[in-house]
């Protein structure tokens, strides 16, 4: 049964350009944000949970009697809906995922005593909100979006390649670990984060037999997801350490959904050398499709969240 109420109402607010539709256009080519949202917005409509969508502060003003509003992102919108929320306007309210990067924001505001839920995108995120804002413990819940599976699908054409997926760490870092990739007999692409169009790497990704990933921390990895959609394992760098925004976390992942059907994490390029041996004697067994058809599709993403709503009772 759909526990979810009448209407939901969600905002999103891209902070980038003025024009909030063509914000929302031009910042889906690079996933982040945007696909987040795609995967929220998809799943509502494949359950066919009726919902309001608003794309600026004004359309909000027109809508009176939620139950539930969810903050994708934007202060603003924040801002306005916790006053709101005090006038009696609707029940509950909802934040995130992509709504701060570190939970003390803004003077700590996804704290205040007016937010009923924190979203989060999973487990080492929670650790750290909950650090930075101690009054978000019982609050928070992780959820991670999914992926368009039709869209994200593999072709039946013959692989031979290797993508280099690079998001942090120098030049120099990158050029170690292709010296040690093309010690095998694979072809080496690179793709740098933010520089691609989600064709374009769909069509990369549907040459790869691998993908060895390198970024310091990922609150999900969406770019993994699709890796994994487009059935490429992936073997992803993780430091298991990160200093940023003057701390010292207690808890990071780069890959916080990577699992043995998906692919290995690696610190150093000799770790990494270890597991291009063994992937070239097929000692691994990698099932990342069938692994995102089960557990990362937009309506298995929002069935979590259903489920989720009646147990705990939130919505």
């Amino acid at each position: 049964m759909n526990v979810f109420p009448k209407k939901v109402i969600f905002f999103v607010f891209l902070l980038f350009v003025a024009d909030s539709l063509q914000a929302l256009t031009i910042l889906a080519k690079n996933g982040g944000h945007p696909a987040v949202t795609q995967s929220l917005l998809a799943g509502l409509r494949k359950l066919k949970i009726p919902f309001t969508y608003c794309v600026n502060l004004r359309s909000y003003n027109n809508v009176v009697d939620e139950d539930t509003v969810v903050v994708l992102a934007g202060i603003d919108y924040l801002i306005k809906s916790i006053r709101l929320k005090k006038r009696g306007r609707f029940k509950k309210l909802l934040v995130g995922p992509n709504l701060v990067i570190r939970a003390d924001e803004y003077g700590g505001i996804c704290g205040r005593p007016e937010v009923d839920v924190c979203i989060v995108a999973s487990e080492w995120v929670r650790v750290a909100f909950e650090e930075e804002v101690p009054s978000l413990k019982g609050r928070i819940e992780k959820w991670a979006a999914g992926v368009d599976e039709r869209f994200w699908s593999p072709s039946t054409k013959k692989r031979s390649k290797i993508l280099l997926y690079w998001k942090t760490e120098s030049e120099d870092f990158i050029s170690q670990i292709e010296g040690v990739v093309r010690k095998f007999p694979f072809e080496l692409i690179r793709v740098r984060y933010g520089t691609y169009r989600k064709e374009q790497y769909r069509d990369l990704l549907d040459q790869a037999v691998l993908a060895v990933f390198v970024s310091a921390s990922e609150t999900q990895g969406l770019a993994l997801t699709e890796a994994w959609a487009m059935d490429v394992p992936t073997f992803v760098w993780n430091p298991e350490k990160l200093v940023a925004h003057g701390r010292v976390y207690s808890q990071v992942s780069s890959a916080p959904y990577l699992t043995s059907l998906t692919g290995c994490f690696w610190k150093n390029t000799d770790e990494l050398a270890g597991l291009l041996h063994k992937f070239m004697n097929n000692s691994f067994e990698f099932k990342p499709r069938e692994y995102v058809l089960e557990h990362f599709t937009w309506s298995v993403r929002l069935d979590a969240i259903d489920r989720r709503a009646t147990r705990e009772g939130y919505l």
